[in-house]
């Protein structure tokens, strides 16, 4: 039994210290079972900004990746993507950084933009657990800060002290004790610039199951809908879900209790089963299943439009564990 032959460990990385544009790199040690990646990101922003970004204090981070050294990405998610969208929708909707101040406007003073990178579904199911040891593969992290001249109009210097903080099982030594590696669990967001008012299709990559699919139009610090209607239609004609601002205030309502940050919209398959995510992935979009998928988003005028999909995708096994 995996719960009861393994120790759960918080191990520490060491710190990077990052400027305007610059990246920080990690290789994770090669120990244990990785679940998930606890991001300390603080600093300060020194000087009064000449044009404050409109994302706030999320805009620092330009990016935040997770990959396999095979090619395969665990997590690709931006400052704000993950601040205004995806902490929000992380296991049973409790906010993992809910001190962080990363939707506040920018400003001279201290920032905590920190983070909680699922690597496993949640903390009860083992699928998305990453053998860290394996002899052919390693787990690689970045770290990309955005510009000064983008966060705030270049006159404000942004210094950020990134420390990682790696949750992890040991494996244990009986091989029949050990959760499969055979699902990669990854959250992957993509973005793209819209010139008006209209309908605009985002479609779905085919060949892996989706269990959420969250999109941003219009969130930011003072954010509002710049969208009136989601529908996801697969096979051209199927209506498989559909729902507007005031559909997803109701439904945001009732999973999270609080009001929904404007701008979000979330096709969540995976919580309609129960409590957050520990249920059943009873509506998850298996994608292979059908020839086209699509979210079309009537956009209500020219903007960004945020795509982050939370998705299970199937790999091979790792050629066993150094104990």
């Amino acid at each position: 039994m995996f719960a009861g032959n393994t120790r759960h460990k918080i191990i520490p990385q060491p710190p990077i210290t990052l400027t305007t544009g610059q990246i920080g790199r990690w290789t994770l040690d090669k120990a244990g079972i990785l679940a998930g990646i606890w991001l300390d990101i603080r600093g300060a922003v020194v000087g009064a900004p000449a044009a404050a970004n409109a994302l706030g204090l999320a805009s620092i981070i330009r990016q935040v990746r997770v990959y396999l050294s095979t090619g395969t990405d665990l997590i690709q998610v931006s400052g704000p993507g993950y601040h205004f969208a995806m902490r929000d929708y992380i296991e049973d909707y409790k906010d993992p950084v809910s001190w962080s101040n990363a939707r506040a406007v920018v400003a001279a003073g201290a920032y905590d933009i920190s983070m909680f990178l699922p690597i496993s579904i949640n903390t009860r199911d083992m699928p998305g657990l990453v053998l860290l040891q394996q002899e052919r593969v390693t787990v690689q992290l970045s770290v990309e800060q955005e510009t000064d001249a983008i966060v705030g109009g270049g006159v404000a210097v942004c210094t950020s002290i990134v420390t990682p903080h790696l949750e992890v099982f040991t494996v244990p030594p009986d091989p029949k004790d050990r959760p499969p590696f055979n699902l990669v669990h990854s959250w992957m967001e993509e973005q793209q610039a819209v010139a008006g008012a209209g309908n605009v299709a985002y479609v779905y990559p085919r060949g892996n199951t989706i269990l959420k699919m969250l999109h941003g139009a219009g969130f930011a610090v003072a954010g509002a809908d710049n969208w009136t209607q989601c529908v996801v239609r697969a096979q051209q004609n199927d209506r498989v879900y559909e729902t507007v601002p005031a559909s997803q205030d109701l439904i945001y309502g009732r999973s999270h209790g609080r009001a929904r940050p404007l701008g979000t919209i979330a096709v969540d398959m995976f919580g309609s089963s129960g409590l957050g995510n520990f249920g059943s992935a009873r509506d998850a979009l298996v994608t292979q299943d059908v020839t086209s998928i699509a979210s079309v988003i009537a956009m209500a005028g020219a903007g960004n439009l945020y795509s982050l999909r939370e998705e299970i995708v199937a790999v091979r096994e790792p050629e066993g564990a150094v104990n």
